[in-house]
């Protein structure tokens, strides 16, 4: 897409900086919300991992 090739449907969080610099150019403003969320799960007896709990936490963030 970036090199002329085509259109492409992104969400929003992960294409907002390549519009705002250029990079894409929207074709619409038309915006789709679907209205379902992430969920991050995993089992009673275990502990996250560093890695899970800085992905968790980062999730958080972005809520």
């Amino acid at each position: 897409v970036m090199e002329g090739q085509g259109i492409s449907l992104g969400w929003r969080h992960l294409v907002e900086r390549l519009v705002a610099s250029g990079l894409l150019v929207p074709v619409t403003d038309h915006v789709l919300r679907t209205g379902i969320g992430f969920y991050v799960i995993w089992p009673k007896n275990r502990e996250l991992s560093d890695n899970a709990r800085k992905v968790r936490d980062w999730l958080v963030t972005q809520a």
